[in-house]
């Protein structure tokens, strides 16, 4: 939450949504992210430029020989009705969002672009502290998260995403969090946000780092490090972000694993049955340059549950 340290200052969101499963299982996992009472939501529907018929029949295409019935009025209409298109699936995003979301005030918006294009520039725009989007999705708005955008949303926006997905938890049950950190400023902002949210009474925070023996094996061999450092440095920094979190009213634990930092997040989550995991968006390479975005995005792809990675707001 960028902006959380002015409390004047209400905490803004941007949900892409496109009517389909998944994009609705990202709105209803807002009553799991810890989410504030009150704030600002935008719902966001997108109608795909390369997959509408506005695309076939623009006058660009026209000019070519290829469409020359297809008149400027013809263009305009098929423009027209992409745009009702888009209002629509938004207008009824907005509906779930408020159901969720109750006290906060939510808008709509849409438009007739590249989906993750749409979504950075709509967030750039309005000062946006969090874009939520579906893992995949389907839809006559053109498979609008169909993965690979939501992956590029996750690339590219320059404040935090998150990919919601089913919840076995009810509306204000217990939860779990898994935070990944490696010592970087981007784990540390996750950590912070974590601590910064409302969670339900008995919800559980474990922080995990991992070591990546090959790699520390490498780095030992270019006296880049030592097999103490290797070992005892992750260990002070996941109990320094327990403490932290505790002092926040939080029930937490640790762990320091061994393995591909990918999989271990992954599997950590499942096996400890979390409901949510927070990533920084990237590292700096003290320990195994543990979150250096290929990691974020990889436990963003993979998990089975929501997946939320924090960027440090701008100063």
């Amino acid at each position: 939450m960028a902006r959380t340290d002015n409390p004047e200052q209400k905490m803004t969101i941007l949900i892409g949504y496109d009517g389909s499963e998944c994009a609705t299982d990202a709105v209803k996992d807002l009553a799991h992210a810890g989410l504030p009472d009150t704030g600002q939501a935008i719902v966001m529907a997108i109608a795909n430029e390369s997959s509408t018929p506005v695309a076939a029949y623009s006058p660009a295409a026209a000019s070519l020989g290829d469409f020359n019935w297809a008149t400027p009025g013809t263009w305009q209409e098929l423009i027209d009705a992409a745009n009702r298109d888009a209002e629509q699936t938004a207008r009824s995003g907005a509906t779930l969002v408020k159901s969720a979301l109750y006290r906060w005030d939510v808008s709509v918006a849409h438009d007739i672009d590249s989906p993750y294009r749409a979504l950075i520039e709509e967030a750039r725009s309005r000062e946006v502290d969090l874009v939520i989007v579906g893992s995949h999705g389907r839809s006559s708005l053109g498979r609008f998260f169909l993965g690979s955008t939501s992956q590029l949303v996750l690339s590219h926006a320059s404040c935090s995403v998150r990919i919601g997905r089913p919840s076995k938890a009810s509306a204000g049950a217990p939860l779990r969090i898994l935070i990944a950190i490696d010592g970087s400023a981007g784990g540390a902002a996750a950590v912070r946000e974590v601590g910064q949210r409302r969670w339900p009474a008995g919800t559980e925070v474990r922080v995990v780092t991992a070591v990546d023996l090959q790699l520390t094996a490498a780095m030992r061999r270019s006296h880049h490090a030592d097999r103490h450092h290797s070992v005892v440095g992750p260990t002070v920094v996941v109990e320094a972000a327990v403490k932290q979190l505790r002092d926040a009213g939080l029930t937490a634990t640790s762990a320091v694993e061994e393995g591909d930092p990918k999989r271990v997040i992954v599997d950590e989550a499942n096996g400890w049955g979390a409901d949510s995991i927070f990533v920084g968006a990237t590292g700096h390479g003290r320990f195994e340059r543990f979150l250096l975005g290929s990691v974020s995005s990889a436990v963003a792809a993979r998990a089975s549950c929501s997946v939320e990675v924090v960027r440090p707001p701008a100063r």
